[in-house]
């Protein structure tokens, strides 16, 4: 059973193990993780048969209620399962469900490709070049994109084992 929840002080070794698996030139340094978790960021993890496999950190804009994502990562044995996908449309319903003209938003790095290709899948789409000269901003084109997406795309859940 997947479970998408807050993150807890508990799921701080489950996080630290997660960044861990991950390939170096995808990781984040640990002072950042800790400097990004101690700010006014929201964290949620997904949790899978009472594992955390994933977990995102974003910003909420009080005014607006547009999100952010700042970090979004999987467990390395747990890739190409739909956790990361499953964290995003839960914060795409929760905007679209707050505020019809909320946006989702995310900083990618030119240098990390397959940020590019995970949140276009995931219904956003470059939007504009930011002040660094390797960084793109991402965000959900139409409302009705993602409705689209969310109906077509289920691949988060989780199918039962078959049993013989």
């Amino acid at each position: 059973m997947i479970l998408l929840r807050f993150a807890q002080a508990s799921d701080e070794a489950a996080i630290k193990a997660i960044e861990n698996s991950l390939p170096k030139v995808a990781a984040y340094s640990p002072d950042i993780l800790d400097k990004i978790t101690q700010l006014d960021f929201k964290h949620i993890v997904v949790e899978v048969d009472n594992e955390v496999v994933g977990h995102c950190i974003y910003s909420s804009e009080p005014g607006t209620q547009d999100i952010q994502i700042i970090r979004i990562a999987v467990h390395s044995t747990k890739h190409r399962k739909g956790y990361g996908y499953a964290m995003v449309n839960s914060l795409i319903v929760k905007a679209r469900h707050t505020h019809v003209s909320c946006r989702v938003s995310a900083v990618i790095n030119e240098t990390r490709p397959w940020e590019r290709l995970f949140f276009s899948a995931c219904g956003l789409i470059l939007v504009e070049k930011c002040q660094g000269e390797d960084e793109y901003l991402m965000e959900i084109s139409h409302p009705t994109v993602e409705i689209q997406k969310i109906k077509k795309r289920p691949r988060f859940l989780v199918k039962p084992d078959k049993q013989s």
